[in-house]
């Protein structure tokens, strides 16, 4: 990152933002990236998109549990048995 200049970090926002464009369903001005991932790329993130708002929103385990035991959007689910 830090020999990442400003026209390529700016390329790269751009690619990004290009890249996630599918999956937007309205054309907003706000996108949510809720990788977990993200986390770790906090620094990179704000250098190529640097309007980005980050917010780190926790949840307590008992909440988080059942919601990581839910198929992704668009998943198939399976039927076991008869």
């Amino acid at each position: 990152m830090e020999q990442l200049g400003a026209d390529e970090a700016a390329k790269l926002g751009e690619r990004y933002l290009a890249s996630v464009q599918p999956h937007r369903r309205l054309a907003t001005t706000r996108f949510l990236g809720k990788m977990g991932t993200n986390f770790a790329l906090i620094g990179l993130i704000q250098l190529i998109l640097p309007g980005a708002r980050i917010i780190d929103v926790r949840r307590h385990p008992a909440v988080a549990g059942p919601a990581r035991c839910e198929p992704w959007p668009g998943a198939r689910r399976l039927s076991v048995g008869a």
